[in-house]
């Protein structure tokens, strides 16, 4: 009897072990993507959006996230930062300390783009700028990206293996 209790206990233990890892990230998408951003100790992620290949930093913390890229002289080039909330929501974005104008994406938990704000200068401080609908992301590029390459709501994300 004690066999088999500590049998179904470890049986158990590694379903619930298994599942936590199939459901700790974002699942697998049509281009064979996944977002994991629990733990890897990774704070970069490349993601992209209609072709354009973005390389990111990655702001999880309320204090990354108020840092956000404030005091920088620029950013290269097909980069930036990607906002990470706990939940969805109206998460506003403000240009404090900001030195270059850049757009700003917000992202659902579907990961599709709902609200983009373009070309924001560092002159708009202090207004808050907030999708209407809420988000779970919010992606900071350098100004003009989003139009140039035909970004818009509805605008898919992946997150590419390689």
């Amino acid at each position: 009897m004690k066999q088999r209790l500590s049998f179904l206990l470890l049986f158990f233990s590694i379903v619930v072990i298994s599942a936590f890892f199939i459901f700790s990230g974002f699942s697998s998408d049509e281009k064979g993507s996944s977002l994991n951003l629990n733990g890897n100790g990774s704070k970069t992620v490349f993601l992209e959006i209609e072709g354009v290949k973005i390389k990111a930093e990655i702001a999880q913390s309320p204090e990354e996230r108020k840092q956000g890229l404030s005091e920088r002289e620029n950013i290269e080039q097909n980069s930036g930062m990607f906002f990470v909330f706990e939940n969805e929501g109206h998460h506003g974005i403000w240009m404090k300390d900001m030195n270059f104008p850049i757009d700003i994406i917000w992202i659902d938990e579907s990961l599709n783009i709902v609200h983009i704000a373009e070309s924001v200068s560092p002159e708009t401080f202090p207004e808050v700028f907030s999708p209407p609908i809420p988000a779970r992301y919010v992606l900071e590029v350098n100004a003009g990206l989003a139009l140039e390459n035909k970004f818009g709501v509805g605008s898919k994300v992946f997150f590419p293996k390689d």
